[in-house]
């Protein structure tokens, strides 16, 4: 394809860029969350890093089971159904994040280091749905609105301001006297 025309496709597009600028930071935040991404050449180190995302993945469910206790306590159907949908899929994942474990097990002990790390990153690509799940779990309750401390106020006004107060001022009387007639029609 020539240059010209992928141009055009770009400009035919516009929101292109902005997406794919936005998939890329996405991208990295997710790699700077977890910090065991990299691959490993010791097929022994890959069974520690499993067992720390799945440990992960089950903090992640037990937020979400709280969550669902703390919307139970408020009687508040909607977000108990919400949380159960999210906290039932986590379970999923963690589920067949357990068979990726065992896997992981055995490749260690094949001595099979890219087994290892295919395993890992199906494990990695779980915790981050899961990750998603939780967030979304919050979402449901309204728990992503968080209470960070008592806030204070400071307001400065800018001394060049008249202290007088524009809105107290009287306004001019109103005339009432009726204008003359534009034309005579007599």
């Amino acid at each position: 394809m020539n240059n010209s025309l992928r141009s055009r496709s770009f400009a035919s597009r516009p929101w292109s860029i902005p997406a794919t600028a936005l998939l890329l930071v996405a991208a990295g935040a997710f790699a700077q969350e977890a910090d065991d991404t990299a691959p490993v050449t010791n097929s022994a180190e890959g069974l520690g890093k499993a067992k720390i995302i799945q440990g992960k993945m089950e903090e992640n469910y037990r937020h979400t089971l709280e969550l669902e206790a703390g919307a139970k306590k408020q009687k508040d159907v909607i977000k108990i159904n919400c949380v159960r949908d999210k906290s039932e899929q986590i379970k999923g994942h963690i589920a067949v994040g357990g068979k990726a474990v065992d896997s992981v097990n055995e490749a260690v002990g094949k001595h099979d280091p890219e087994a290892v790390n295919h395993e890992l990153n199906r494990l990695q690509i779980l915790q981050q749905k899961v990750l998603v799940l939780s967030t979304e779990a919050d979402n449901c309750v309204g728990a992503d609105l968080a209470y960070v401390g008592e806030t204070s106020t400071t307001v400065e006004i800018d001394p060049s301001i008249t202290r007088n107060d524009p809105t107290g001022t009287a306004l001019p009387a109103v005339d009432s006297t009726r204008p003359p007639a534009s034309s005579s029609l007599l």
